[in-house]
């Protein structure tokens, strides 16, 4: 049971990892073509003024996009940290029960009672920490994911209607 889950987790986040990098190349190449083709003229209400703006919300969401994916890596290092202290914590507990100390098997050293309550203290100490950081950077990444969306979504629908704009303004109506 636990494989699966731990199978249906790495889909999800392969999943959410293509978006985030989909998008993010989407972006930055409506950043550039638009970004090319754009010709300032003086701000007002016309079609160049709202290119200007969609551009102004790709440039938005490129940098949101960077910055969730800053922000999901360190979520995964939280969460590597807080299995990782998890994993130690139990091996030292366990090993409490057998006299002369606990082989650690990824150094290789023999850890001793009195350093193993140390290592139990810091880890307790450091724990919560890792999770609540944890915490604040999954609800960070939500926030970025929205906003990046909206950003997105908002330069291309100012870009669409920048050109109807343009088509109306020429035709006189």
């Amino acid at each position: 049971m636990d494989n699966e889950k731990l199978d249906l987790f790495k889909g999800i986040r392969d999943s959410q990892q293509k978006l985030d990098y989909f998008l993010l190349g989407l972006t930055s190449a409506l950043f550039a073509y638009v970004g090319e083709k754009y010709k300032p003229e003086p701000i007002s209400l016309s079609e160049n003024t709202l290119e200007l703006a969609a551009i102004t919300l790709f440039f938005v969401s490129l940098l949101v996009g960077f910055w969730r994916i800053n922000t999901n890596i360190k979520v995964m290092m939280g969460n590597y940290r807080v299995l990782d202290m998890e994993s130690n914590q139990s091996s030292i507990l366990s090993s409490f029960a057998e006299p002369g100390g606990y082989l650690q098997h990824s150094s290789g050293r023999v850890i001793h009672t009195q350093e193993a309550q140390i290592i139990l203290s810091v880890i307790s100490e450091q724990a919560p920490l890792v999770e609540k950081s944890m915490s604040r950077n999954v609800i960070l990444s939500g926030w970025l994911s929205r906003l990046r969306n909206w950003s997105l979504m908002s330069g291309f629908l100012l870009m669409a209607f920048s050109k109807l704009y343009g088509a109306i303004y020429a035709s006189g109506i």
